[in-house]
């Protein structure tokens, strides 16, 4: 839910590739002063033109600035992330100059597309013709919507009380160079409170994975909730007897993820691992190590293995399952988006596992300038958000295993993270009551 908002609430745009569409939009208003026989179309229309061409000369002066800081996007991401959010004074002037044009712009335009409402209305332009007009004006509207929701994103001065925004720019290497700039709130809680929680008279939220380390708090605090605000919490005991019908497994390991061998080792693991087992799912923490692991198993596995990335989802799905109903053994091997609504009940998953704690990286810029408000309030962001979201995360993934009541298996872990660490056993106490054999 944090995340659907956050990313509903970002922004992100090209220069070069607005220019364009924004001259396509240019023909469009032509279009529609052609079109439309009233005489107030003629001041938006020609205001509109101006507007255009304002916002194209602006956009480039951007373009022309970001040509001039090329040092800065020699990183592997190619990518300028603007520290605690701040624009520098030359182009938060230049941002501020495109948050009002295209405003000004987007007015005009939704005029225009008024009189052409009116038009159709009263039956001066024809059917098939309104329609491939509707279709047209209703793109270059949600793409100037989206440009002046950036700028205005971009140029707003952030509240000294609340988290900055995160703001950050991507060159984009082709036949053209280009820039990506995007924006997007790093905390989202004040906007549920103002969209959601103020406006209903009571809210229900259920799932299976709303707590981290065995307590709310993380939660709570990502979507503006407070434990002393009148919200109750529930957490409600499994019907699934984990002791019984489940074991947690964690074999002695030479190595640790952050160790150069530990790919290696994981491939020796999983051989013995799978060994006469019939349904196997495999969870890595990147596509790069499951990369890696599937070179170090070939010629070593006599049965062919399903990797996702190489067939749709859906049909490495059925490839399991046809394979399980035929007796036949089955391995699959899926990265994050395996360890959620993944649903592979009884007999079609009775080996798992899961190859290293789910510690997301912050590659993301979003996460970097969230980590980085922890900071300047003094806190630490690895207790504060990288454990309480791992902590959920290999919920998630542990909760492949067992779909049903009768439902038993072994989830194997590869992390010995877990018990070398301070904050493993905190990670480890948050799963559920698997009998566990720890070597």
């Amino acid at each position: 839910m944090p995340i659907v908002a956050r990313d509903f609430s970002s922004a992100q745009a090209t220069l070069r590739g607005a220019c364009d569409w924004l001259e396509k939009i240019g023909k469009t208003c032509a279009k529609l002063q052609n079109q439309i026989k009233s005489n107030n179309i003629i001041a938006p229309a020609q205001a509109m033109q101006d507007h255009l061409g304002d916002l194209i000369t602006q956009l480039n002066q951007v373009a022309q600035y970001c040509d001039s800081q090329t040092k800065h996007f020699a990183n592997p991401e190619n990518r300028l992330r603007f520290e605690h959010g701040k624009l520098p004074e030359s182009l938060l002037i230049l941002a501020e100059n495109l948050a009002v044009t295209s405003n000004l712009a987007l007015k005009q335009f939704n005029k225009m597309l008024s009189l052409l409402a009116e038009a159709i209305k009263d039956g001066d332009i024809p059917k098939h013709q309104s329609e491939a007009l509707l279709a047209e004006t209703g793109f270059m509207l949600q793409r100037l919507e989206n440009l002046q929701k950036l700028w205005k994103m971009m140029a707003k001065e952030d509240k000294h009380k609340g988290a900055p925004m995160a703001r950050w720019i991507e060159l984009i290497t082709g036949k053209q160079a280009d820039y990506l700039f995007s924006a997007s709130p790093i905390e989202v809680g004040f906007m549920l409170e103002s969209m959601l929680w103020q406006k209903a008279a009571g809210v229900v939220l259920c799932s299976a994975t709303l707590r981290a380390l065995n307590n709310f708090d993380h939660f709570v605090h990502q979507v503006g909730l407070s434990l002393n605000d009148g919200s109750r919490y529930l957490a409600l005991q499994s019907p699934f007897d984990y002791p019984n019908n489940a074991t947690l497994y964690l074999p002695k390991m030479r190595t640790e993820p952050t160790d150069d061998a530990y790919t290696a080792e994981l491939a020796e693991q999983i051989i013995t691992l799978i060994d006469g087992e019939m349904a196997t799912l495999v969870l890595f923490a990147s596509y790069w190590q499951m990369g890696k692991v599937v070179e170090l198993l070939e010629g070593k596995l006599t049965t062919e293995l399903l990797i996702q990335g190489n067939a749709p989802r859906q049909q490495l799905l059925e490839n399991h399952k046809a394979k399980c109903d035929k007796g036949e053994p089955s391995i699959l091997f899926g990265t994050g988006s395996f360890s959620e609504g993944l649903d592979l009940p009884g007999d079609y998953l009775t080996n798992l596992i899961v190859t290293k704690l789910p510690f997301a990286v912050p590659t993301s810029p979003v996460e970097q300038a969230h980590a980085e408000y922890v900071k300047v309030k003094g806190g630490n962001p690895f207790l504060q958000l990288t454990i309480p979201d791992a902590s959920r995360k290999l919920i998630q993934s542990c909760g492949r295993l067992l779909r049903k009541e009768q439902d038993y298996g072994r989830v194997t872990i590869l992390d010995r993270r877990l018990v070398t660490k301070r904050y493993g056993k905190s990670l480890l106490d948050a799963l559920p009551p698997f009998r566990r054999v720890i070597e």
